[in-house]
């Protein structure tokens, strides 16, 4: 019996990439159909394939006889080269395990047709990926010569997509006596001067963008110091600044650090979001804003937390449904994640349209279509504005019986007393309205900030888009 495996040289970055599945199926069938129906040559490259051939044979032929035969091969429409090899069952480990040690040599896709697998040396060691970290690297330490920032760089974010790998550093600068302009234009000159064969320098964001095989690096430019006031950047080639109307990137470093370890993780965490690399591009920009949201949602304490797809506790999570958008994996799906004291006044308002969110709420999957999203958010406005004005309203009553106030109820300032402030439960236990109505405001925040969070994913995503509801 003939056991066959295919070497080939593909444009994709990984196995998982789809046209992978469709190489492997023409290469395997060698059909017309196959090749001409997929243009699957479109997705392969050439390479060297007689010499690889040979140094097959070579590896595997021993006292004057070969374990396998190979022979090179070419597709029909593009005349692009791969190689075919064949061997018996008595003896495909061995082949397997030689011809995978030279796929791996010389970054070829071996697809073991017998078995259906495939074995691709991307997903084994990542050259994209190591190629930017050293290049950042050295980047940085010329920096650190040359420009004096205040201190060392700090890797602001780091993403590590399957197309591309991108990761951003802020630089700033001491206050000395030159000119602010003429020390971007140095700047600017310095990463030209300083970029290797296939990369690029784009200035774009307000940042300085370094563009490689695969991989990008961008830099942010401040001075001066704590107080920095300034963002240098490259406009139509001319040196240019403005002032920063945001917090400076050393400041909101210290704030950071200042908070939770879990609060501080979701602040990176939400570098890496769609809807925020949309929002905010240049990354010193986002990473201030992210800070800012971690700030007020301590200064809130309603329970409410936004990061990406991963690991929760005890609360309910909102997301977009991701296997579709993902895929990539560039960039990452937020999670906005409430606790279920908060979710419980977000819930009603879901049931009204999703009439089964309590009987399967601890189920993993929950999928809301994007129209009854928009029917949701319009309802939430409607009873945002009903409680902020009219709390005794009738058509309030059976949604609000299904709140739970204790969201509501401040921590106690004395770690002595009750873990509740004494006031607020006592209101709360004795005159229910009266406290949702000195409350009004923090209910109408809740709901704020989930529609806030849901029209920047229906905003960030397509048609096709799908919500998903999970208890804890």
């Amino acid at each position: 019996m003939r056991y066959e495996m295919f070497l080939y040289k593909t444009t994709a970055f990984s196995k998982d990439a789809p046209c992978i599945n469709i190489i492997n199926r023409a290469i395997s069938k060698n059909s017309k159909n196959d090749w001409e129906g997929n243009s699957a040559d479109r997705f392969m490259l050439s390479f060297n394939a007689e010499d690889i051939k040979c140094e097959i044979i070579e590896r595997l032929t021993a006292n004057g006889n070969s374990l396998c035969k190979a022979e090179v091969r070419y597709s029909p429409i593009h005349k692009i080269e791969y190689i075919y090899v064949i061997t018996s069952y008595e003896i495909a480990k061995t082949v397997l395990n030689e011809v995978n040690y030279v796929s791996v040599n010389h970054e070829l896709v071996l697809y073991d047709a017998e078995m259906e697998r495939t074995f691709y040396t991307t997903d084994l060691y990542c050259k994209k990926y190591s190629m930017m970290r050293l290049r950042a690297q050295k980047i940085n330490l010329l920096i650190q010569q040359s420009q004096k920032p205040i201190l060392h760089l700090r890797r602001l974010d780091i993403t590590n997509g399957k197309r591309i790998k991108s990761c951003s550093y802020v630089v700033t600068l001491r206050k000395n006596n030159e000119p602010f302009k003429s020390r971007v234009q140095n700047f600017y000159e310095l990463l030209c001067s300083n970029l290797i064969e296939g990369e690029e320098l784009f200035t774009e964001n307000k940042c300085f963008t370094i563009y490689g095989y695969g991989y990008k690096i961008t830099y942010c430019l401040e001075a001066y110091g704590k107080c920095a006031d300034k963002i240098g950047y490259i406009e139509d080639g001319i040196a240019n600044y403005e002032l920063i109307r945001r917090t400076p990137y050393e400041v909101a470093l210290k704030q950071c650090a200042a908070l939770g370890r879990l609060e501080s993780g979701d602040v990176y965490d939400r570098m890496r979001l769609t809807e925020w690399l949309r929002k905010y591009p240049n990354p010193a920009e986002r990473f201030a804003a992210s800070v800012n949201l971690a700030k007020q949602f301590r200064r809130e304490a309603l329970g409410i937390s936004l990061s990406c797809i991963g690991s929760y506790g005890a609360e309910v999570i909102f997301h977009v449904v991701e296997n579709k958008y993902n895929a990539d994996d560039t960039f990452e799906i937020s999670m906005l994640r409430l606790e279920e004291e908060t979710a419980s006044f977000v819930l009603p308002i879901v049931e009204i349209f999703y009439p089964y969110i309590y009987e399967r709420y601890y189920l993993t999957e929950n999928h809301i279509p994007r129209e009854m999203m928009w029917d949701i958010l319009n309802k939430i406005d409607e009873i945002k504005a009903l409680i902020v004005k009219d709390l005794y309203n009738d058509k309030l009553t059976e949604i609000i019986e299904k709140f739970d106030l204790y969201a509501l109820v401040r921590k106690s300032d004395d770690d002595s007393q009750s873990y509740y402030n004494a006031e607020d439960y006592e209101m709360m236990t004795n005159d229910r309205m009266k406290f949702m109505y000195e409350n009004r405001y923090r209910i109408a925040g809740i709901y704020d900030a989930f529609s806030s969070w849901a029209q920047e994913q229906l905003e960030s995503y397509d048609m096709d888009m799908m919500f998903n509801i999970q208890g804890p």
